[in-house]
């Protein structure tokens, strides 16, 4: 009687230390999955807050060439701006007190600013939206052309973001959603949701009346988890 009692206490005791050793494991690499999420995540935020915080000193910059003169020309305006622009794939152009174009810094793309709409709002500030563009819209000291527009290029938004591997990642504008190639993966269903993580931040950029949605969704690759499960097993 007590051989067997004394076998059983064994046989529940393994079994309880097998146990906690599990769960133990299924912890510790439930944390390394996150962990490697929270590495990839704030790498996409951090890109993303250094991204448009260069847009905004190119606009800066563009804002206090006008400030710095007491005229500018339209050549003056085309040099300046297309070279200071043209890394960062973007545009920038002035509008009159009518709201008609006055100087661009690059003529080139006048054909893609036929879409442009213009309204100003009853707080007396201009909403400008243009296809596949993104834009940064500040007042100047400039009578004949007070208003002074920096478009960003969304195909550059979109190609710097693909760059971030095994990652899903989505811009929400006002009227514009992009989105990375990773997210062409169907969304984890079932127990995979219990290996898939996301986070969202709102960006406001007040002084430019521009705000988006940026979300980071990442899956942990099914392999390394059906290994996890297998290492279990055996």
């Amino acid at each position: 009687m007590g051989s067997k009692y004394t076998s059983s206490m064994y046989l529940l005791t393994g079994l309880f230390i097998t146990l906690i050793i599990i769960c133990l494991t299924l912890a510790h690499s439930i944390n390394e999955f996150k962990s490697v999420y929270q590495k990839k995540s704030q790498a996409v935020f951090s890109s993303s807050q250094d991204m448009f915080l260069q847009h905004r000193i190119m606009l800066d910059a563009l804002r206090s060439f006008f400030n710095a003169s007491a005229a500018v020309t339209t050549k003056e305006f085309e040099v300046f701006a297309k070279d200071l622009l043209k890394i960062k794939s973007a545009v920038a152009f002035t509008l009159t007190p009518e709201l008609k174009l006055a100087y661009i810094s690059d003529p080139s793309i006048l054909p893609e600013l036929k879409p442009l709409t213009l309204s100003m709002m009853d707080n007396g500030s201009l909403h400008a939206r243009l296809i596949n563009y993104t834009l940064l819209t500040v007042k100047i000291d400039e009578p004949q052309m007070p208003y002074l527009i920096y478009a960003i290029s969304q195909k550059r938004i979109l190609t710097r973001i693909d760059q971030e591997q095994d990652v899903c990642i989505t811009y929400q504008f006002e009227h514009s959603i992009l989105r990375s190639a990773f997210c062409d993966i169907p969304a984890a269903t079932g127990i995979w949701r219990l290996f898939a993580y996301s986070d969202r931040q709102f960006i406001t950029l007040n002084e430019y009346q521009t705000r988006f949605n940026l979300q980071v969704y990442y899956q942990v690759p099914r392999a390394e988890v059906i290994e996890l499960f297998v290492g279990f097993v055996s």
